[in-house]
C-alpha cells in the first residue's frame, strides 16, 4: 500500500493541475466563439471538417445567387427586414455583431449566439432564417449594443 500512495498522490496532483490549466484557458479567452471551441475539444478534426462542409453546402443551397455573390465579395450578408422596408440586417460571414441599418445608417448592433458549438455557416443561416421567419422573436432574444 505504501508503494502505491505516491502514485495516487501524483495522479491527483496531475488532474488538479490539468483542471486548473483548462480553467485558466477558458477564463483568459475573451471571445465567446473561441470559448465555445475550447468546450468542444472532444470533437475530432475530421468531425469538425465534415460539419463545416455540410454547413457550407446548406448555406449555399439556401442563398440566392445574388446573396452568395455579396457574401463572397464583401464578407457579409444583407438580410432585409420583413416588417420595416428601410431596415437591413448586415450579418458578417464570421462571428461578430450584426449591424442594423435604417436607410443605410447604423442604428444599433446585435448579438445572438447559439447555445452550442455549430459551424459559422450555420450561424449565418440561423440569423437569416430567424430574421426572415420571426423578426420580433429575433429582436427579443438579441443583445443590443
Amino acid at each position: 500500500m505504501d508503494s502505491i500512495l505516491p502514485f495516487i498522490i501524483a495522479l491527483v496532483v496531475f488532474k488538479v493541475v490539468l483542471l486548473f490549466a483548462a480553467y485558466l484557458a477558458f477564463r483568459l479567452t475573451d471571445d465567446r466563439h473561441e470559448r465555445a471551441h475550447l468546450l468542444a475539444a472532444y470533437d475530432t478534426p475530421t468531425e469538425r471538417m465534415l460539419a463545416e462542409r455540410r454547413a457550407e453546402l446548406l448555406l449555399s443551397e439556401m442563398l440566392t445567387d445574388q446573396e452568395r455573390a455579396q457574401l463572397r465579395q464583401y464578407g457579409y450578408l444583407d438580410v432585409h427586414s420583413p416588417s420595416l422596408p428601410q431596415r437591413v440586417y448586415r450579418v458578417p460571414r464570421r462571428p461578430g455583431k450584426i449591424q442594423v441599418l435604417d436607410d443605410g445608417r447604423l442604428v444599433m448592433s446585435l448579438c445572438v449566439q447559439p447555445t452550442s458549438v455549430v459551424p459559422d455557416a450555420d450561424v449565418l443561416l440561423m440569423h437569416k432564417l430567424m430574421i426572415e421567419g420571426n423578426e420580433a422573436e429575433y429582436l427579443s432574444v438579441a443583445n443590443r449594443f
